[in-house]
């Protein structure tokens, strides 16, 4: 189930406040969390790198034709 706005404002809230009350800095925590997301996932990002490498105008997102390669004709 997708975590709606109210809820997510709520629960960072008082997540913010717990972490000031122990002396952590939220920022820095959350630093760390996304961090460690890239950290634990490092082999997946190499992956998704090499593949980009290997055809880098396919489903790029960041080349603005979504993820059609120029002088194609997408069907719908």
């Amino acid at each position: 189930m997708a975590v709606n706005k109210s809820d997510l404002s709520r629960t960072r809230k008082l997540a913010t406040t717990v972490l000031k009350l122990n002396g952590v800095d939220p920022d820095q925590w959350l630093y760390d969390q996304y961090q460690a997301v890239i950290d634990e996932n490092t082999e997946t990002i190499v992956k998704a790198l090499g593949q980009v490498a290997k055809n880098p105008l396919a489903a790029n997102p960041l080349n603005g034709n979504g993820g059609a390669v120029e002088g194609s004709q997408q069907h719908e």
